[in-house]
Formats: structure tokens, C-alpha cells, sequence
């Protein structure tokens, strides 16, 4: 067994564990995967975000599940707040500072961040969207992997409806090539991503990764419990989401543009989106649509669903439909949701018409066939991208031909 000479440190800003977002579920996979597979391994997080902010509780769970990892966390304030703002500005109206401007270090901020840097010295950095570049007080992008789950000024782009041509669109894809040309790496869960980006940011490696481990984002038991349909099923279509404006578009455009599907079929919502007054005020009238809230498990929910929707906008692989592959579930998909998928999805994702939504929900020998196609299209993710080829790299990177691994983590239960 090699020593791992570099410590690979994973800022992750806010809370993750228990899952209530894609973004989050994908950091659980990538903790999992690093913890496994590297000896040395801290993450860096953020006490007090604004929407996920950790606490107590939060803490002792993350030691249970990962008892090998150190962790380690600063409160923000407005003063890094206000250097994060000022960084960014300054890379999109000056991208050739980027360099300089990433790296800047403001003695006394961050004091548990500082302390890493003097404790490991050379380490490799691996944060999650590009955004997080600017919120470390100094990045060190000669060892730096950006995981991103999305194209940030696309998504900013659809998110705020301004055609890519706009000015402040254009600022952000100043910014985002400008950050992302100085990082080592780049990990993208998306094929179409992967290609926008790889055009984009020159010098960094591109890894396609749409997961890091066989059972991501499923419960205790693994295939053979998400596979479970013995469960009397309640819901004809179940929508799982958190509570974003591309979820609740999606999931109001559906509601609105399918008035027989709505009318005819039990349509179950799960997920944080639910408390969201737009989503309530347009289900209301809809006596078969309900409303379940956020639910920690999610498994016996998919059991006793027939399909998976995904009427969804926006950039990136979509987390969710993968957990509903995990569970043997079809999808019915919006375009975008199929795009970036990796290729041999077409027996279980089909499009979001009403003719797919009725012979899934109505011909169960097709159904029955979607749902083991789902399985074994989810059973091949893990080799359908560079996973193999970023361990090689990271290993390079921490100085080691070998990796030293360590206990496995604790299976978590995430919704």
C-alpha cells in the first residue's frame, strides 16, 4: 500500500447529507467515491449558508458516515461575502486576472481554511461549481478539479430567460471560461456539458463522470430493494423535486398543458418544491394530484409509483431521473432531461407526450419491460463515462501510483 503524499480537500459549502437536491446527493457520491478509494481526504464546508447551514446534529451524522474523513468548517461573514462578489467582478470585466485573483489570500479570513493550507501545504482541491472558486479565500488551481453539474451562464441564461447574447450572460461566461481555464480538471455528469465546456475552457482535462458509484442515490439493499414491486401502487406519476424555479416551471407547464393526464391519472409530487405557493396554488385544483412533501426515503414512494416524470429545463444531468432508473422506474422526459442522459436510455426515458404517458401507464407487459431496462441501463452508468480514467488522474495528482483506502462509508438513506 502507496502513501498518499497529497491530501485531497473537498470544499463543499453547505450542508449535504440527507439530500434534498440533486446537487447534494451528487456530493454524497463524490465523498463516497474519494473516501473509498484515498486515504487522506478533509472537506471544507461553510457553517452558516444561507439555505443548508450545518449544525450539531448535521456534524455528528457526517462523523458516523464518514468516520476516516476529517472535517472542517468557517462561518462566513460579510466581508467574505463581499471579497467573493468583488473577485467575481473583477474576472469577468478582467478574465486575464483570473490567475492572480484566485489565488489572492487575505491573512486572518477563514481561519480553519488558512489552517489547512499551512497543515498540508501541496494539497489537491476539488469543489463543487465553479462559483465556489471565488468563495475560498485563495484557490489552489495547480492541483484544482472543478466538479460542475452544470454550464453556469446557460443556466443563468434559462433561469432568468436573457438570451445568451445579453451582456450580463456574457459577463458570466467571461467569468466561468476564465476560472475554469486555470483549474487542472474538470468533471461534468452530462455528455452535452462535457462538450460545451471542453470547447470553451482550453487547458484543463475534461472528465465525463455521470456517477461515481453503482448503487448512487439508492437505499440499503441496493437494486434488489429498489426493484421492489410487490407494493400496491398508488400513484400513476410521481415527480420528485427541489425547490427551484426550473421544478416548478416544469412541474406547472405539465399540470397546465396535460388536462386529461391531470384530470384521469393519481399524480404524486415529492420533494421541497412542494412548499413552494406557486406549485400549491396549481395543483389545488387537481383532486388526483397530491402533494407528499419532502419524504427522507423515497423508496417505498417509487414502489408504489408506476412512472417517473421529468418535465424539466435548464443544464446538467438531471439527478432525479437517475434515481428513478436506481428504482426501476421509466421516466417520461422533457427533451432537455433526455439530452443529457449517456446513450442507451431509449427503452426506459421516453418523451413527455401524452400517447408515451398513456401506453407506459396503461400496457404493463411494456411497463414491465421499461422497468427492467431501467434497471439495466442504471447497472452501466458507472462505465459509460471516464470514471476509471479521473481515478488515474487523481491518483497522479496525489503523488501516488497507488491509492490507500480506507473503511467504507456508511450507507446513507437520502431523498
Amino acid at each position: 500500500m502507496n502513501e498518499v503524499q497529497r491530501t485531497i480537500v473537498m470544499f463543499c459549502d453547505g450542508r449535504f447529507l440527507r439530500p434534498e437536491n440533486g446537487a447534494q446527493a451528487h456530493t454524497v457520491d463524490t465523498l463516497r467515491f474519494l473516501s473509498t478509494h484515498f486515504s487522506d481526504v478533509v472537506v471544507y464546508a461553510i457553517e452558516n449558508h444561507p439555505t443548508h447551514p450545518w449544525r450539531p446534529e448535521d456534524v455528528e451524522l457526517f462523523s458516523s458516515t464518514f468516520p476516516g474523513v476529517a472535517f472542517h468548517m468557517d462561518r462566513s461573514n460579510g466581508f467574505v461575502r463581499g471579497m467573493t462578489r468583488l473577485k467575481n467582478a473583477l474576472i469577468s470585466l478582467f478574465p486575464a486576472l483570473a490567475p492572480r485573483l484566485l489565488r489572492w489570500r487575505v491573512p486572518g479570513v477563514m481561519p480553519k481554511y488558512a489552517e489547512i493550507c499551512r497543515r498540508h501545504d501541496d494539497y489537491v482541491c476539488l469543489v463543487h461549481f465553479v462559483d465556489a472558486l471565488t468563495i475560498l479565500n485563495g484557490f489552489p488551481f495547480e492541483h484544482g478539479v472543478v466538479d460542475t453539474h452544470d454550464v453556469k451562464f446557460l443556466k443563468y441564461s434559462r433561469l432568468f430567460r436573457r438570451p445568451p447574447f445579453q451582456m450580463r450572460v456574457l459577463g458570466k461566461l467571461r467569468g466561468e471560461a476564465a476560472m475554469l481555464d486555470c483549474v487542472k480538471a474538470i468533471v461534468v455528469n452530462s455528455p452535452v456539458d462535457a462538450t460545451i465546456l471542453q470547447t470553451f475552457a482550453r487547458n484543463p482535462e475534461t472528465y465525463y463522470v455521470p456517477v461515481y458509484s453503482e448503487n448512487f442515490h439508492l437505499p440499503e439493499g441496493g437494486e434488489a430493494a429498489a426493484g421492489r414491486s410487490g407494493e400496491r401502487q398508488k400513484f400513476d406519476l410521481l415527480f420528485v423535486g427541489a425547490d427551484n424555479r426550473f421544478n416548478v416551471d416544469g412541474m406547472i407547464g405539465f399540470l397546465a398543458s396535460h388536462a386529461e393526464i391531470v384530470r384521469d391519472r393519481r399524480i404524486a409530487i415529492a420533494g421541497a418544491m412542494c412548499a413552494n405557493e406557486r406549485l400549491q396554488a396549481a395543483a389545488k385544483p387537481h383532486e388526483k394530484t397530491t402533494l407528499l412533501g419532502f419524504v427522507e426515503d423515497l423508496s417505498p414512494i417509487y414502489a408504489q409509483s408506476k412512472a417517473v416524470l421529468s418535465p424539466v429545463d435548464g443544464t446538467g444531468l438531471k439527478i432525479k431521473v437517475m434515481q428513478a432508473l436506481g428504482h426501476g422506474k421509466p421516466v417520461l422526459a422533457s427533451q432537455h432531461a433526455i439530452d443529457g442522459l449517456p446513450r442507451g436510455c431509449e427503452n426506459c426515458v421516453f418523451p413527455l407526450d401524452e400517447s408515451w404517458i398513456n401506453t407506459i401507464l396503461d400496457d404493463e407487459a411494456i411497463r414491465r419491460r421499461a422497468e427492467a431496462a431501467a434497471r439495466a441501463y442504471y447497472s452501466t452508468l458507472q462505465r459509460a463515462g471516464d470514471l476509471q480514467l479521473f481515478l488515474e488522474f487523481l491518483r497522479k495528482e496525489c503523488g501516488s501510483g497507488g491509492v490507500a483506502p480506507q473503511t467504507e462509508p456508511s450507507q446513507m438513506v437520502a431523498g
